[in-house]
Order: structure tokens, then sequence, then C-alpha cells
């Protein structure tokens, strides 16, 4: 994280169970977000904050409460800006595995790199196209009989 922060660079990285990390000082109010909520307190990697987020329903692996590493300067984006911000991510890559299981987790490259990149982007664009007709059958159907 110091190595990206010297090439004045930003990060959010989630922190997992085995990541240390000393405290630096107390955990800041919490604030109201659209999936939980969210306090910051600073701790000892370069004297980034780490964020806290309690989830209002727990994540796919049944985490309740996550915890965000940043470098993000407070006045770019807030800890709530941030942390909405990275739970976002979780549709992309959930875009990115559907897309996988879709392509039976290969990209066929053809052996040529534009090859390859063509073969990529028309497996987004159906990707696009299934996401579409899942959209359009949850509107008519609804989310329950879709997601059966």
């Amino acid at each position: 994280m110091s190595r990206i922060d010297q090439r004045v660079a930003f990060f959010a990285i989630r922190r997992h169970g085995t990541t240390a990390l000393d405290p630096a000082g107390e955990w800041t109010p919490e604030v109201r977000t659209e999936t939980g909520w969210v306090s910051e307190r600073p701790v000892c990697v370069g004297g980034e904050p780490v964020l806290r987020v309690r989830l209002d329903h727990p994540t796919g692996d049944g985490d309740a409460e996550i915890e965000i590493l940043t470098n993000v300067p407070e006045d770019e984006a807030g800890a709530a800006v941030v942390a909405v911000l990275y739970r976002g991510r979780c549709a992309i890559e959930g875009a990115f595995h559907e897309l996988t299981v879709a392509r039976r987790c290969e990209v066929n490259t053809l052996g040529y790199p534009k090859a390859a990149l063509f073969g990529f982007a028309v497996a987004v664009v159906g990707y696009n196209v299934l996401a579409a007709l899942k959209a359009a059958m949850r509107a008519v159907h609804g989310a329950d009989v879709v997601a059966s």
C-alpha cells in the first residue's frame, strides 16, 4: 500500500482477518449509507484510515461487517462515499463471474492478441444482452420468478 501511495495513486482495499493493524485513534461516529453504517479510524499503515462498514444485509460470505483500507483524501471522498463505491464493485465482480460461467471459464484467444480482445469484447456484449433480457424479465415477472 505504501508503494501505491508513493506513486500518488489511491486505493480502497478490503481488509481481511489476517491483516494485522495497529489502531492510531478511535472510531468516528457512524454515518448512515444506503447499505449500512460507516465509521472510520486511523491505523498505522502510513497513517491511512480504515473504514468499518456495518451492513444491513450480510455479504454473500455471511460477513455482517467489512473493513476497507483507503488513502483517498477526505476532501475528495468521505468515508460514506468510499464505502458505497466499494460495495458497488460487487455488481462488477458478479458480471465478470457470470461472464466467466457463460464462457465456460475461458475466452478462446484464437492465438492472436487482437483476436483475444475481440473475443472478450464479444463475450462482454453477450453478457450485456443477457443482463438486459434478465432485467426485462424481472420487470414483467418479478425478481423471485427470474431468480429461480
